[in-house]
C-alpha cells in the first residue's frame, strides 16, 4: 500500500517537474499596434541563428494588441520581423541573426516583453 502511493507521489512530481520544464521552454510577447497601418509580424525560435524561415506569422490590425509566443528553447526570448506597407520597420541596430543580409536585422524581444508600434511606426520595447 505504501509502495503504491510512494509510485504516485513520483509520477505527480515528475509529471509537474516535464511541464514546468515545457512551459520555461516557451516564451510570450505581446505586439501594440498604435500605427495606422496593419502589420505582419514574423516570430523565429529563441535560439535560430539565421531567421531566414520564420516558424509563424501574425498580423496585428491598427489599434489592436496580439499576443504571441514563439519556441524560446531555454533563452527566454523571441525573435522578430516587423512589417508595414510591405516594408520591414523596426529593425535591430544589432546583427542578431547570420542569415542574409536582409534577415540580420531581426529583433530579439525578452520573455513577458511588449513590443508597442507607434504611428510613425517606430518600435519601442518595455517590460
Amino acid at each position: 500500500m505504501l509502495f503504491r502511493h510512494f509510485t504516485a507521489l513520483l509520477f505527480a512530481s515528475t509529471a509537474s517537474a516535464f511541464f514546468s520544464m515545457d512551459a520555461a521552454a516557451n516564451s510570450r510577447l505581446k505586439v501594440q499596434n498604435n500605427s495606422n497601418e496593419k502589420v505582419k509580424i514574423e516570430v523565429f525560435k529563441g535560439n535560430d541563428t539565421e531567421c531566414v524561415s520564420e516558424a509563424k506569422t501574425k498580423k496585428v490590425p491598427k489599434g489592436k494588441t496580439k499576443s504571441m509566443g514563439c519556441e524560446g528553447k531555454g533563452m527566454n526570448l523571441c525573435k522578430i520581423k516587423v512589417y508595414a506597407k510591405g516594408k520591414e520597420i523596426c529593425k535591430s541596430k544589432k546583427k542578431h541573426c547570420s542569415g542574409t543580409a536582409v534577415s540580420d536585422k531581426a529583433i530579439t524581444v525578452e520573455d513577458g516583453w511588449t513590443v508597442e508600434i507607434t504611428d510613425q511606426l517606430h518600435c519601442k520595447l518595455r517590460p
